[in-house]
């Protein structure tokens, strides 16, 4: 397994604890506490803070009653620095790490976090869109889940490399079950964040 897989992997179990620990704020909230306090981490990853890439402002625009982003530590050790804004029914994470491939390998090794491995073609129509102008290049996929024709659940992310450095937005679900609007939140958001690389 590469190395960019092997982070791939690591990030998308993240996102899959985040989407479990997402139903249940208490918990977040102390797992957040407590990371903070035992894990003053030795490296900071690639920054001190992956919250200032996007204001909260900017994330309340598409993701309506978004707590203030707070930085989680628990990818530290992986040299993944991310930052997560969390709403009622939704949330976003910005995670940023040094790039091993493009931007639309990341998305793409992200997707298959959400497909059944053991049905062919899952994923095929997956709509992979590039982001003109965004970083040295800018990949989007936000796609409706379907559970019985074998993805799991929502995929939303948007993976932008600039230089050496990747950085992904990801949120659990659509915003409102609407694909259009998702790609528009992100890709707003993935300007922002870009322009502050």
């Amino acid at each position: 397994m590469t190395a960019r897989h092997h982070r791939a992997l690591i990030a998308t179990l993240a996102a899959a604890l985040w989407l479990t620990a997402c139903s249940n704020d208490t918990a977040v909230a102390a797992d957040a506490k407590a990371s903070a306090a035992t894990s003053a981490p030795e490296s900071s990853g690639p920054t001190d803070d992956p919250c200032a890439f996007v204001s909260n402002a900017a994330v309340r625009k598409s993701f309506a009653d978004a707590k203030a982003g707070k930085r989680d530590h628990r990818l530290d050790k992986y040299e993944i620095a991310t930052c997560m804004w969390e709403t009622p029914t939704n949330g976003l994470a910005l995670q940023l790490f040094k790039a091993a491939g493009s931007a639309r390998d990341e998305v793409r090794s992200r997707a298959a976090g959400v497909l059944d491995p053991v049905k062919k073609g899952v994923g095929d129509k997956f709509r992979y869109e590039t982001v003109a102008g965004v970083g040295d290049e800018a990949t989007v996929l936000a796609e409706a889940g379907d559970p019985a024709n074998g993805i799991y659940n929502d995929i939303a992310v948007l993976g932008v490399r600039k230089g050496e450095k990747m950085l992904v937005l990801f949120a659990p679900q659509l915003i409102d079950g609407d694909r259009a609007a998702t790609i528009k939140a992100l890709e707003a958001l993935g300007t922002q964040a870009a322009s502050r690389l």
